[in-house]
């Protein structure tokens, strides 16, 4: 079983011939999240999105695009150690970004945010073309929780897409499968699109409301809460 988000990572990265592609960890004593090689999409992968991320974050993402601008990228990464671990039933030939480039339909390098690793976790992969301009979001299901979780995404945004004006909802690209992987691709967001501040809320917004087989119930009462349990306690 793994142990930490990069082994999952890795195991969803790793190619038919067992190798990686080649990507670079950013954080001191574990990587938080990974990066292409390729010092103009690094660059640009951590400089987007920065509007929806904590100031901290914002900055430490920006002093990283910065180094590897400047070619110093091994000051701020370096290339993690193989953690060994492997998901029985992937395909033999090519890789999952072999796939999506593929679906997409262009040459795709990734990003991969690496957070703590428990029941609810799945790699989140930022898709970005060889120029550095984003192509997608692509969410891995990995476990049979996090397939059903991705499953769940798929069908909300399907029935959200193009019906709401804000929040901005992503339009749904591509859903496939990769072996024992459910992933979905959305379109990228707006590179200036922001987060709410801490202290704001936002109304449910009309047609968040209606979802096809939507249901109240007492949660001891669901089944999805027993199913919730059961994969906790498997995992335990």
């Amino acid at each position: 079983a793994p142990s930490t988000s990069l082994a999952v990572a890795q195991a969803v990265l790793r190619a038919g011939d067992g190798s990686l592609p080649d990507l670079v960890g950013v954080g001191r004593s574990s990587p938080a999240f990974l990066l292409p090689t390729s010092r103009h999409v690094a660059a640009s992968l951590c400089r987007s999105y920065n509007g929806l991320r904590p100031v901290r974050r914002r900055w430490q993402r920006t002093g990283v695009a910065v180094a590897m601008r400047a070619g110093a990228g091994s000051v701020v990464s370096s290339r993690p150690a193989d953690q060994g671990f492997a998901l029985e039933g992937m395909p033999t030939d090519g890789s999952l970004l072999d796939e999506l480039s593929r679906l997409i339909g262009t040459r795709v390098h990734a990003g991969v945010g690496l957070g703590v690793l428990d029941a609810y976790w799945k790699p989140v992969l930022q898709l970005f073309d060889g120029s550095g301009e984003p192509v997608g979001f692509a969410k891995v299901g990995w476990t049979p929780m996090t397939r059903r979780l991705v499953d769940t995404e798929w069908r909300v945004l399907e029935h959200l897409s193009g019906r709401l004006r804000a929040p901005l909802v992503p339009a749904p690209l591509v859903r496939t499968g990769w072996g024992p992987l459910d992933v979905v691709v959305t379109a990228p967001l707006p590179l200036d699109t922001v987060r709410l501040d801490d202290d704001r809320t936002a109304d449910l917004p009309e047609g968040m409301t209606g979802l096809d087989g939507r249901s109240s119930a007492d949660l001891g009462e669901l089944a999805w809460w027993h199913e919730v349990r059961s994969a906790v306690a498997e995992a335990v």
